[in-house]
């Protein structure tokens, strides 16, 4: 059979829709030449408003039948259906276009059955909006409701990708980009992937916390939660030995709070590495509860930090020293530091036979404005070292010079 192409137009599309939900209206009824029905009216308003170019009011008729197409389409026509009114947007005004992505942004999010099909509307409606600011909202809304409905898994590729990219595409200014990051980390936590969700969601949240640099105390203070959640998010990540936040004014204000205090009190020892302190904590206390970890995770994750600080401080280590401040058994001692490298937070040499550790390189547990004083000075040491270097070689080269003229003199 022949294939024969057809010309239309998008108008004939718009219409087209319209007749496809005014046959889902209809559906089951029976029909006559003279009654109107609910199909007929709504094809009828469909034509109207097509025909006085009234297209923020055609999608407004399309938003209150969405229901109608979740519930009775087939999956292909609604894509197509979604697609078509999604390209309606763009050919409204600045302030309709608006209007409309948020109304049928409402319309898509307002129930959770058919979620993963709403959730693809969803994006649809913001890969077609072309206004930043209208974008940006969209963006919040689409990934709460993946939170909502448990969709998280689509979203994470995105977020771990293009965060940083939204903020540049959206032009997002500093309280945007703030709330960005945190919806972005707070979507993440409800992945089932919990290892990764947490490591990337802390992630997030530190690029959050670190906006909050000059913040006024107002400011910290509608933030106090978050710096807790990340403070919480690092004590209980099994696979993080890291948190640069320490100095961060949004995580300081922690400090002698009267709900996050203790919270704060064991960051501080677990990064300095303070196995006595630590030692002095309980079972049963209720910070391990507010950090979401158990008492023995956290003395795991405390013996890895003391010997990192351990190891940052002396590079030759005999068994027994590291012994005593991990408090282990004496068989323990090269288990612990072989699990070290195997995270790849030390590079170190083990001398079984003498029970010595040889440390060639160590992994940071916080990296904040002293380190960074610290780094400058060492690479200002370095620059001196060189230009003594260059020095001594042109001076050696002068001498050389004078030697070979006085020689073939």
């Amino acid at each position: 059979m022949p294939a024969h192409l057809v010309e239309t137009s998008e108008e004939d599309s718009f219409q087209a829709v319209a007749n496809f939900i005014a046959d889902l209206l209809d559906e089951g009824q029976g029909r006559t030449a003279l009654a109107e029905t609910s199909g007929s009216k709504f094809t009828e308003a469909a034509k109207e408003h097509l025909q006085q170019a009234e297209l923020d009011k055609l999608v407004s008729l399309y938003v209150s039948q969405l229901d109608t197409l979740f519930d009775k389409a087939p999956e292909r026509d609604l894509e197509s259906c979604i697609n078509i009114i999604c390209h309606l947007l763009p050919r409204l005004s600045e302030s309709q276009e608006a209007s409309a992505s948020e109304e049928v942004c409402k319309s898509l999010t307002s129930q959770d059955q058919h979620a993963e099909q709403r959730l693809h509307g969803l994006i649809q409606v913001l890969s077609t909006c072309q206004n930043p600011t209208t974008q940006f909202s969209l963006l919040l809304q689409a990934l709460r409701y993946a939170k909502q409905v448990r969709l998280v898994g689509l979203l994470v590729p995105a977020i771990k990708s293009k965060s940083d990219e939204w903020v540049k595409e959206l032009k997002l200014n500093r309280s945007q980009s703030r709330q960005l990051f945190h919806t972005c980390a707070d979507t993440l936590r409800a992945s089932k992937n919990k290892t990764v969700a947490n490591r990337d969601a802390l992630k997030l949240m530190s690029k959050c916390l670190a906006l909050y640099e000059d913040a006024d105390a107002e400011q910290l203070g509608e933030v106090r939660s978050v710096a807790a959640d990340a403070v919480a998010a690092f004590i209980r990540n099994m696979d993080t030995f890291q948190f640069d936040l320490l100095e961060n004014p949004a995580v300081q204000q922690l400090k002698g709070d009267s709900q996050y205090g203790s919270l704060f009190s064991l960051l501080e020892l677990m990064l300095e590495g303070n196995m006595k302190g630590f030692q002095a904590l309980s079972d049963g206390d209720e910070v391990f509860q507010q950090a979401g970890i158990s008492h023995g995770d956290a003395l795991q994750k405390m013996r890895i930090l003391a010997l990192l600080q351990l190891a940052a401080r002396q590079r030759d280590l005999d068994f027994h020293i590291i012994q005593g401040h991990l408090s282990l058994e004496e068989d323990e001692v090269e288990m612990w530091v072989i699990q070290a490298i195997g995270k790849k937070l030390i590079d170190a040499q083990i001398d079984q036979l003498n029970e010595r550790v040889t440390v060639l390189k160590c992994a940071r547990t916080t990296f904040g404005n002293s380190q960074w004083v610290e780094l400058q000075q060492q690479l200002n040491a370095w620059k001196a070292s060189v230009a003594d270097v260059r020095e001594m070689v042109t001076s050696q080269r002068h001498t050389n010079g004078h030697l070979a003229a006085v020689s073939a003199a």
